[in-house]
């Protein structure tokens, strides 16, 4: 190799060597980047908080108060003990709750009592902490529920409820029921008919939380 290829071959060396050392500048012993991250798992929810002191617990309707019949329709009334909403799913998607409480019998075919008019005021909700928003989440008076009927929805496309659906973190996207509600249901009343047939009467009912408002 003649004295100028090996003065040329030198200075690229040189040259590479240079620009390795100003593209590696930032790796230095006083400075360093680096990407954490993590991941944010959804939840299982929308769900009811079965998890109390005491020992598993969902949300049930109680018994009905006795009536006497005395010739007039008679009042009665049940509680339904408050209980917790928790929305885990990470997607702000909404929720709803219903119930359904359809008619009462004793067993016997002929022996009904008609559930229809059984009536609640809107129950009371509450937001369990700073985070859970109470925009698009609302409580319903409801007459009849003989078939499933809402009693409180979680909207991301209200407009009006408690302020209508905030914005997510996104800052684009409405979301609505994301986070932990406290529910406090009003007292769910029926009237029996005069001429009811004397006896022990029942009915099964729900109180289930769907996915979407």
């Amino acid at each position: 190799m003649s004295l100028k290829k090996k003065l040329f071959a030198a200075a690229a060396a040189a040259s590479l060597l240079t620009a390795v050392s100003v593209g590696t500048a930032s790796a230095t012993q006083y400075t360093q980047n680096s990407t954490p991250g993590f991941t944010i798992n959804a939840g299982v929810g929308p769900r009811f908080d079965t998890a109390v002191a005491t020992g598993t617990v969902y949300p049930t309707v109680g018994n009905f108060n006795d009536v006497t019949m005395n010739g007039t329709p008679q009042l009665t009334s049940a509680v339904i003990d408050p209980f917790t909403i928790i929305d885990d799913s990470g997607d702000g998607a909404g929720w709803h709750v219903t119930l359904l409480v359809p008619d009462f019998t004793d067993g016997v075919p002929a022996h009904v009592v008609d559930a229809s008019g059984a009536q609640m005021n809107d129950a009371v909700v509450a937001a369990a902490n700073a985070d859970s928003a109470m925009g698009g989440v609302w409580a319903d008076p409801i007459v009849d529920f003989t078939a499933a009927k809402t009693i409180i929805t979680a909207d991301p496309g209200d407009l009006t409820h408690n302020g209508g659906a905030p914005l997510g973190p996104d800052g684009v996207t409405n979301v609505a029921g994301m986070g932990t509600y406290l529910v406090s249901p009003q007292i769910l009343k029926l009237v029996v008919p005069a001429d009811s047939i004397a006896g022990a009467y029942t009915t099964t009912a729900t109180i289930a939380i769907v996915n979407g408002p």
